[in-house]
């Protein structure tokens, strides 16, 4: 004979299972900053990435389209960290290279390099471009030979001092700036590949010589 057991029957309630919360990932923020000053004696200004806020980051010069040079944040700028509650060195400073030193209009745009290894968010500066017009080096007036009275002496005729030739656009790919992108700057990139930091064969900025550098240097071979 079949029975009914003691305690029997029972209620239990269970707690439906949860489906764990996927972790968000980091978003890439572009670099932030500004072009302080582009004239005859200087390019300067700050910037930062905010991704990694208290690192370096790289900063390119353009003349309108050409790449003009390139520097590091490495100058202190006490009156940038304060404000943004960050630490490390945010001001960048280059000699205006003489390249723009011609009597024309030049456009400067200064832009921060993404931190981040794909560089997918580097930035225009606030501030940039800024319009630069330097003159060139005058051409000096020769000095006239005066005739004398007591006797005719032909008056010599004052040599033109020719107009310097405006120096060669910088191609970045060229390591050694010899004027050509060729086997010692392609020696030098793989002496140095997998190397970090500031390094003369890293090319686009990000302190690592890596497959980017390569790339770059082999777009401009033979240039």
């Amino acid at each position: 004979m079949n029975g009914e057991l003691s305690y029997s029957p029972r209620t239990i309630t269970c707690a439906a299972a949860t489906t764990p919360t996927a972790t968000p990932q980091p978003v890439n923020v572009a670099p932030i900053g500004f072009l302080d000053q582009a004239d005859c004696a200087a390019l300067a200004g700050w910037a930062y990435d905010p991704d990694t806020p208290n690192n370096t980051i790289a900063i390119h010069f353009y003349d309108g389209n050409k790449f003009l040079a390139d520097t590091y944040t490495t100058i202190s700028r006490p009156d940038v960290n304060g404000p943004l509650g960050i630490s490390g060195t945010h001001g960048y400073s280059i000699a205006t290279p003489e390249s723009l030193k011609d009597g024309q209009s030049h456009s400067i745009y200064a832009y921060g390099i993404d931190s981040d290894p794909s560089h997918s968010k580097n930035a225009n500066l606030s501030g940039s471009p800024k319009n630069v017009q330097c003159g060139g080096t005058p051409t000096p007036t020769p000095t006239r030979t005066p005739t004398p009275t007591s006797t005719v002496t032909p008056t010599p005729t004052p040599t033109r001092t020719p107009t310097p030739t405006a120096t060669p656009g910088f191609n970045i790919a060229d390591i050694n700036q010899d004027g050509n992108v060729d086997l010692v700057d392609y020696d030098f990139l793989v002496a140095n590949f997998g190397k970090t930091g500031i390094n003369d064969a890293d090319l686009n900025g990000d302190r690592k010589v890596d497959i980017f550098d390569y790339n770059e240097l082999v777009e401009n071979y033979g240039r």
